[in-house]
């Protein structure tokens, strides 16, 4: 899966890695992980909804090395997670 920014308008700019939303952590309103639509059977897309309109969007082949990715981020510490990622 492609990482990329979402704009209001519906059009989407690829970005090259993590690197984008680490700079831009702090326009990190919630986080929504589910799974990924891309076929691969591991692993969760990650989606950053930002406060200007603008999702951030990636996927991670590790579950387990999202949330730490997560947890790791102190400006993430406060942010809202809406985990739906079935594991069964």
């Amino acid at each position: 899966m492609r990482t990329y920014i979402q704009n209001t308008d519906g059009t989407k700019k690829e970005i090259k890695n993590l690197g984008w939303l680490v700079c831009h952590l702090s326009l990190v309103e919630s986080i929504t992980l589910s799974d990924r639509d891309d076929g691969a059977d591991c692993g969760c897309k990650f989606v950053a909804h930002l406060s200007d309109g603008r999702f951030y969007v990636t996927s991670f082949n590790s579950y387990k090395v999202c949330i730490d990715w997560i947890a790791a981020r102190r400006a993430l510490k406060n942010v809202r997670v809406i985990d739906l990622v079935d594991l069964v």
